[in-house]
């Protein structure tokens, strides 16, 4: 599904990645409704079943906490969001305290 999406912005916007010189792209082709629910049903199932082992009920088993993180730094990555990674928890409460004070700061001088 997502190399769908993918390429149809690439065709869209005009990127070229690579070009041989002999090869056009595909146009695109509409799906017949069984194509596309098959499609979203496999996309679904992966997805699903991946996380169900990390979900559990309304929190979020730290026994997976390594693997999450990875996901999240590549989702941030995928949508251009700042992700800010800490080896250690003194360093992470550190920044958090950093912040907290440049917040006070900020709320005293207005």
């Amino acid at each position: 599904m997502w190399k769908a999406v993918f390429f149809t912005g690439i065709e869209k916007e005009g990127i070229l990645l690579y070009d041989a010189g002999n090869t056009p792209l595909a146009e695109r082709k509409p799906l017949s409704a069984t194509a596309a629910k098959a499609i979203a049903q496999e996309y679904f199932d992966k997805w699903y079943y991946s996380a169900k082992g990390f979900l559990k009920g309304a929190g979020i088993s730290h026994v997976h906490y390594r693997a999450i993180s990875k996901i999240v730094r590549q989702q941030c990555q995928v949508f251009g969001l700042p992700y800010h990674y800490y080896p250690t928890m003194r360093s992470a409460i550190s920044s958090h305290v950093r912040i907290m004070r440049m917040l006070g700061k900020k709320h005293h001088k207005a």
